[in-house]
């Protein structure tokens, strides 16, 4: 019944999600506005400090600022291309990545200090899907992006689930050497036959396909390191069979600012 559950809603949120995505413009924009919202709160519930207001609706505002930078796509380019921007980016992942490696998350000893690093880590990575589909292949990017990561999640569940053994990390128990290996390798062929299929300039998107599909499994992990330490099994219950927002989009943390840097690099030098 679960498994019933899961796959009836993961197909309605892939038809809203690639409806949204075609149609693009202030659909998509306001679409990820919300998701951002919704997973800045089930990140505060996670963290037991949803219920201070006052700093909630600063955090609140200072992200819907963030976001209208990605809705203009000239501003989106000179802004987001940036050092301002770009430096910070790496710094986040390098410090989420460290966060795995200590298989502990930073932790503040002020409210302000646990804001505002939350706020850090969900507005440099979610918002990028705005500005890449705004681009011109925005529309392939996007769904190229979501097949691949999909691809990913979905084989490393149901091959660890038939033949794991190995446990891959403490951080997440369920999660297995096997079924990694499977889903990682089901996105590599997933996205490199869609790159011959459409036309896709495999000098730019081979290297990506093979950074997005090692990377996405880490983005689960450490939204796994997170709700473990608080001792928090999902995000939220808004979407039967698969827990909340943020449990369905932990896989893009990693991928989706490495895939608009990335790309933005290769173009450069082809």
């Amino acid at each position: 019944m679960n498994l019933n559950k899961r796959l009836l809603t993961a197909f309605l949120l892939y038809t809203l999600t690639i409806t949204i995505i075609y149609l693009g413009g202030i659909f998509i924009g306001l679409a990820i506005a919300g998701l951002c919202l919704v997973c800045f709160n089930e990140i505060l519930n996670i963290k037991k400090i949803n219920h201070h207001i006052f700093p909630k609706i600063i955090a609140y505002g200072l992200l819907l600022a963030i976001l209208t930078t990605t809705f203009n796509t000239k501003l989106t380019l000179s802004i987001w291309s940036s050092p301002y921007i770009f430096l910070p980016t790496v710094l986040l992942l390098v410090l989420s990545l460290l966060e795995l490696i200590r298989k502990k998350p930073l932790t503040f000893h002020s409210i302000f200090g646990t804001y505002s690093y939350t706020l850090f880590h969900l507005s440099l990575t979610i918002p990028v899907a705005t500005l890449i589909r705004n681009q011109e292949s925005g529309f392939i990017d996007a769904l190229w992006i979501i097949a691949i990561v999909s691809t990913v999640d979905s084989c490393a569940y149901f091959s660890g689930k038939l033949i794991g053994k190995r446990k891959l990390s403490t951080i997440s128990p369920n999660k297995t050497i096997e079924g990694s290996i499977c889903g990682i390798t089901a996105g590599i062929i997933t996205g490199t036959s869609l790159i011959f299929l459409i036309g896709l300039p495999p000098f730019i998107y081979i290297p990506i396909c093979l950074f997005i599909s090692f990377t996405s499994p880490l983005g689960d992990l450490h939204e796994s390191l997170i709700k473990r330490h608080f001792n928090v099994k999902d995000s939220s219950s808004i979407l039967p069979g698969h827990g909340g927002i943020y449990d369905r989009l932990d896989g893009y943390i990693f991928t989706l600012p490495l895939f608009f840097y990335i790309k933005l690099f290769l173009e450069y030098l082809f």
